[in-house]
């Protein structure tokens, strides 16, 4: 009788490791690339060593960069599944037959300086549609649409027929009109902001939205770690200060949609860094 609990006790211990089997990197980009080359049987996909995969068709050119990808799989390492279709939805937006663009749908994303670096990689650079915010910053136009977001390729501006400045003037406007109403988390001169989950970062760019109901002690300070989190405080209130760099660095560190480990102070126009 011993025997046999003991041998029930393996073969269940055994079943849970084995569910719980979490892929490396390797794995998990042999899984992703056997998902795109299934749903996009016309494109040519080859695995990069950077952990990245290229696209080819005849749509354009395009790298999917795995990095957040993993990281939505690591938080749910038992939905191997579910974060495949959630990303696979994306880029689903690439390949389908070419859309008339909405410009109601356009939208300005905050991403890092080294996004641009990203886009130069490889044989084949891609040209985004972009706009320098500080030399921690850049502006990325996409359309906003259900599926998620499609950014603008240099391509898809110029088809626009508009300037810079109108489509970040555009841009903006949407952005205004799009954005959900703000909830405001308050502790003692320390704010954190939601917008929906896409938004968050963003809203440095229209901070007459909250600025108003976030009074601060001394300058506004900021912390934007991933594209859904912002964190508020004031440039006098050391707690604040403190409780800001240590969100931000830790929300950077364990994020998906990462933006900065640093903090940014608002000098009358914009956020730089602090």
């Amino acid at each position: 009788m011993r025997l046999t609990i003991v041998l029930l006790l393996a073969v269940m211990m055994a079943s849970c490791n084995s569910k719980n089997h979490v892929l490396d990197h390797e794995e998990f980009a042999q899984a992703y690339l056997k998902e795109l080359k299934t749903q996009h049987p016309k494109v040519t996909f080859v695995l990069k060593n950077d952990f990245s995969i290229s696209a080819e068709s005849k749509e354009g050119n395009y790298i999917f960069y795995l990095d957040n990808a993993y990281r939505s799989y690591q938080q749910e390492p038992d939905s191997l599944g579910k974060v495949l279709r959630q990303y696979m939805a994306s880029s689903n937006l690439l390949f389908r037959e070419k859309q008339k663009m909405e410009l109601s749908t356009i939208v300005p994303i905050i991403k890092p300086i080294d996004y641009l670096a990203d886009l130069k990689k490889g044989d084949k650079p891609l040209e985004m549609a972009t706009k320098p915010y500080n030399d921690q910053l850049v502006i990325v136009y996409a359309e906003d649409l259900p599926e998620g977001f499609k950014y603008l390729t240099k391509k898809d501006f110029d088809s626009i027929g508009i300037s810079a400045d109108s489509l970040h003037e555009l841009a903006l406007e949407n952005f205004y009109k799009q954005v959900p109403n703000i909830e405001k988390y308050s502790n003692d001169g320390r704010y954190m902001l939601g917008a929906g989950g896409n938004y968050e970062a963003s809203l440095i760019l229209l901070p007459s939205l909250w600025m108003d109901d976030c009074p601060v002690d001394g300058d506004f300070v900021v912390a934007i770690p991933n594209r859904d989190l912002i964190f508020i405080t004031g440039s006098k209130n050391k707690a604040g200060l403190d409780t800001l760099k240590r969100y931000a660095t830790d929300n950077y560190a364990s994020g998906i949609y990462t933006v900065s480990d640093q903090l940014f102070r608002w000098n009358g126009s914009k956020f730089e860094k602090y």
